[in-house]
């Protein structure tokens, strides 16, 4: 019997909390899934180490200042998750972090793919340019579910998500 595979999106598995949560998930999973996990820094600068049957890829983003070049980098980091994306086919895609969750999003959107993003975060105190802004105004609602820390960050969340599923799950 063929097992079901889960995508995983983080920026790194260095040291963090988010980091460690994706590490304690995917070793919890791993047993009854096939696990793919999608970052953007290389292997060497992982802190939490992952087992080799756990398929990973790591997409290095490039820090350009001009806005042309940020823009082609994100555009060909598209391309690549998607295609990776449709060869694999998860039946479940799970973000962890505001820009690899809105990345993961864009990506595969308009697929039908159970999409789940983990906000791990305060918005209010961790801001994001506008640019990630705008995108989040419109890519968070394409999400199945969304996961938070805690219950005060799911009350607000409910005004702004009136249709989602929202669950909280502390550290």
């Amino acid at each position: 019997m063929n097992k079901k595979k889960i995508f995983f999106f983080i920026s790194s598995m260095e040291l963090g909390g988010a980091e460690k949560q994706v590490y304690l998930l995917i070793k919890k999973l791993q047993k009854k899934f096939n696990i793919s996990l999608i970052t953007f820094k290389k292997k060497k600068t992982d802190i939490y180490k992952l087992d080799e049957e756990v398929m990973r890829y790591c997409f290095p983003i490039r820090k350009n200042r001009n806005f042309f070049s940020k823009l082609l980098n994100y555009f060909l980091l598209l391309v690549k998750i998607r295609k990776i994306y449709f060869k694999q086919n998860p039946q479940t895609v799970i973000g962890f972090l505001p820009i690899p969750s809105l990345i993961m999003l864009l990506a595969i959107r308009g697929n039908k793919t159970k999409k789940i993003i983990s906000i791990r975060n305060n918005p209010d105190f961790q801001k994001i340019n506008i640019f990630w802004n705008i995108l989040n105004f419109f890519l968070q609602k394409s999400a199945n579910e969304i996961v938070v820390q805690t219950n005060s960050l799911k009350n607000k969340l409910k005004h702004k998500f009136k249709n989602k599923n929202i669950t909280v799950i502390p550290n």
